[in-house]
């Protein structure tokens, strides 16, 4: 059973502006239902502005960058971190990233995937998962 729903910031939730359309979706279709994660590559510092300047706090339960090992996505490690912080086991949560190579790190910890093209794409996976 799915529980928590990741998502990438660079190609997915910001692509040359904040991705309005999704975040609305986010906000009504899954945040009810899911606990909702970030985890991007970017720096803490980024990431951190990224949420204050579109106001998005609410919306993320957990929001990481790195693991506590150091290492980021595709490494296991930042998987299994974000998963961890949002309370589940890796089973148990989906990663939607722009990224095939993060989506097979996402996929080897036992995370399923999307490989985000779309909104429109993004939301019939989610139907299916």
């Amino acid at each position: 059973m799915i529980r928590a729903i990741i998502f990438d910031v660079v190609g997915v939730l910001q692509q040359g502006g904040l991705n309005q359309q999704l975040v609305a979706y986010i906000r009504t279709e899954l945040k009810p239902h899911y606990r909702i994660g970030v985890l991007s590559s970017v720096g803490p510092g980024w990431l951190a502005e990224f949420l204050d300047k579109h106001q998005l706090h609410d919306l993320f339960d957990e929001a990481a960058t790195v693991s506590p090992d150091g290492f980021v996505k595709p490494h296991p490690s930042a998987f299994l971190h974000i998963a961890e912080q949002l309370g589940c086991t890796p089973q148990e949560c989906v990663m939607i990233d722009d990224s095939p190579d993060n989506c097979a790190g996402a996929e080897a910890v036992g995370m399923k995937s999307i490989l985000y093209t779309s909104n429109e794409q993004c939301y019939r996976a989610l139907g299916k998962v």
